[in-house]
């Protein structure tokens, strides 16, 4: 019995088999700290990125509420109406202008010279193109000692210009690009005489005018004047349109009437040189659907842009509205000479049909909740709801009542609602029971709110991390 009990002992003494019998423990610790390493570096930057890229929040993305203005416009087109009477000459060589475009002629005054031999054409070019520097020198005075809010206004003018230059040379018409410039030449010359403390540019007219003197003098041949018949606003460029967009040609007409007025072709008498209006007043006739009738009264005053005309905007009177099948003929009039749209027959405007002024938004973020319009906010890490009344909505915008009340209700001490009680006499609202109070269920947008434009499941009081 005394061997197998030593057998036992020896068994149990010996050692078994360790890991280090088939790995290299130091190599294996080795790559499993690696790992574990690049992990936490990974889930580091992971973490950081996620929450910096809102990762934690419920996909929002916000824009603060901030005030601002827009129209709401109706595009159109229309034609021009006026009294005006073409001018002819005996010869149609060339002209050389003595008045201006948009001045006032007295009777008999000499308007232009006309010439019969064609070859004068390229000096009366260039003479008319030194009056256009003269009448640009002339409008650029700017007085003695200007002040300060007119040396700002005058920035604003020349941003104003330089916008509308660049929009139609973008919508690919130089011509009215052109036509923009005289208004952007004159404040930038202005500008410069604000800066070189001068008040005018009398001596580079002088200049021009003796260079306008000698090349007169070299035109020859036979030549005749024409003179202003009747007193008038006088205008060299004409279209063949003057007897036919009469003032008299507006009573009575129609959409379908304006239609076959613009059908009709005009053709241009050569021998016109220009044409003499008998007043300042211009009508513009333009069509629009007749479902938009019930937004204009005539005597209203709205505000008319010449989208063609560098958006030279105006402020006309609706001399008459007349609804025909599914057309609605406007009839709109000015007296302001702007030496743009008066001087063109057909234009692209558009109407001002609504103004607002309030706190812009994306239309997109309006939320209805409890029966009220209104917007999710962000404040810090949470979610509120706050009501809005909305006045009007422009290109994917809504403006917002800068005065909306906040929605409240009475509550008891334990905050529980309560009915208001009957107002008492002589008063008009009713009356809070004893111990109640009023509480705010949703506030009101205000300025600099950080309105939430996109993410989803939210609601007010949400708390994010």
């Amino acid at each position: 019995m005394e061997p197998r009990k030593n057998e036992t002992e020896t068994a149990k003494k010996r050692p078994g088999k360790k890991l280090s019998d088939f790995f290299d423990t130091a190599y294996l610790r080795g790559v499993i700290l690696g790992v574990l390493s690049v992990l936490l570096v990974l889930g580091i930057a992971f973490y950081i990125v996620w929450h910096v890229t809102g990762g934690f929040e419920p996909g929002i993305a916000t824009q603060t509420a901030l005030l601002a203005e827009a129209e709401e416009r109706i595009p159109a087109s229309g034609c021009i109406f006026r009294d005006e009477t073409a001018l002819t000459s005996p010869y149609r060589g060339a002209a050389d202008y003595q008045m201006g475009d948009g001045k006032r002629a007295a009777a008999g005054e000499l308007l232009a010279v006309a010439y019969e031999d064609t070859d004068s054409a390229g000096i009366t070019a260039r003479l008319k193109k030194l009056d256009a520097e003269l009448a640009v020198l002339e409008s650029s005075s700017v007085g003695k000692n200007p002040s300060l809010s007119y040396t700002k206004a005058l920035e604003n003018t020349v941003s104003s210009a330089l916008s509308r230059y660049y929009k139609q040379l973008a919508s690919g018409d130089p011509s009215r690009a052109l036509a923009c410039t005289d208004e952007l030449l004159v404040s930038l010359n202005r500008k410069a005489l604000i800066v070189d403390s001068r008040t005018d540019y009398a001596e580079e007219m002088k200049e021009l005018r003796a260079e306008r003197d000698r090349l007169a003098a070299t035109l020859t041949g036979r030549s005749a004047e024409v003179r202003a018949p009747f007193p008038g606003i006088f205008y060299s460029d004409t279209d063949g349109g003057e007897s036919l967009f009469t003032v008299a040609a507006l009573e009575g007409l129609t959409p379908s009437g304006l239609d076959a007025l613009t059908a009709r072709r005009t053709e241009q008498d050569p021998s016109v040189i220009g044409k003499l209006a008998t007043s300042r007043m211009w009508y513009l006739a333009l069509t629009l659907d007749v479902s938009e009738s019930g937004r204009f009264r005539v005597g209203e005053k709205r505000r008319i842009t010449f989208t063609d005309c560098g958006d030279l905007s105006l402020e006309m009177k609706l001399e008459s509205a007349v609804p025909e099948g599914d057309r609605l003929l406007l009839v709109y009039s000015s007296d302001e000479q702007k030496d743009g749209p008066e001087t063109v027959r057909r234009h692209s405007v558009s109407v001002q049909i609504a103004a607002y002024s309030g706190l812009r938004v994306p239309r997109a973020a309006l939320r209805f909740v409890d029966g009220y319009t209104g917007v999710y906010a962000r404040f810090g890490n949470t979610v509120l709801f706050r009501v809005a009344d909305v006045i009007g909505t422009v290109d994917g915008y809504a403006y917002i009542s800068t005065s909306t009340a906040p929605v409240t209700r009475p509550v008891d001490e334990r905050g529980e609602p309560v009915d208001t009680l009957p107002p008492a006499e002589g008063e008009t609202e009713g009356r809070l029971p004893e111990n109640a109070r009023i509480e705010t269920v949703y506030g009101a947008l205000q300025l600099y709110d950080e309105v939430i434009i996109s993410g989803s499941g939210l609601y007010d009081g949400l708390i994010f991390d």
